[in-house]
């Protein structure tokens, strides 16, 4: 495991490493965190929510992103957005492509999934589904620079969780807003699986860490 240098700890305290190395990961928390907010004060979070009827029969296209983005509740904000903000950070730091490359297939998979027949609900928020491709892969990254049983440690621990919320049919974390719907996290999971398979056919380079 590479060791932080003391000029690395000083480039990121003087705001170096938030404005040129994960600049996407910081607009898209500040702007989930802000149209949640005003959503869950106004108890509205309907108005931006992936809703399959207003999707399909009023043309309402924009819930296809903003469903991912908005959150039912404060707890589901907290824990979508620290753990959003850690995996996909991570991807960013070692490259834009990498980290681009599963927001996309994330959020394609997940519309086309809740837009199918399989999906069995009409309405749907939150990161939690494109978290788990953003998590799933910053978790391979991680394990493929540390190959020891600490690299293996965070895969680890997310199989564990979505065991249990598999078969509990309850979020580890979240106790309030609307029920967890856990089939988006196989989605997600699956998206990653297809995102780490492209990388093995065409590899992307990744940043040092120290860069």
């Amino acid at each position: 495991m590479q060791s932080i240098s003391l000029s690395t700890i000083t480039t990121a305290l003087r705001g170096g490493y938030l404005n040129n190395r994960i600049p996407v990961t910081c607009g898209l928390v500040l702007v989930s965190l802000l149209l949640s907010s005003a959503l869950i004060i106004n108890n509205t979070v309907e108005l931006l929510s992936f809703n399959y009827h207003s999707i399909t029969h009023s043309q309402q296209y924009w819930r296809l992103l903003t469903g991912h983005i908005i959150h039912s509740s404060w707890d589901h904000l907290f824990w979508d957005l620290i753990t959003f903000a850690l995996a996909n950070a991570y991807l960013e730091h070692h490259g834009r492509v990498k980290m681009l490359s599963g927001l996309v297939v994330g959020i394609l998979g997940l519309n086309l999934f809740l837009l199918s027949p399989l999906a069995s609900i009409q309405e749907y928020s939150g990161l939690s589904g494109i978290l788990y491709t953003q998590i799933i892969l910053a978790a391979s990254v991680w394990a493929t620079k540390n190959k020891s049983i600490l690299g293996f440690l965070p895969l680890t621990i997310i199989l564990i969780k979505t065991l249990f919320e598999v078969f509990s049919d309850s979020s580890a974390f979240m106790q309030n807003g609307w029920q967890l719907y856990w089939p988006a996290h196989i989605v997600g999971a699956i998206c990653a699986l297809m995102v780490f398979s492209l990388w093995k056919i065409k590899p992307v380079t990744l940043l040092p860490d120290t860069q």
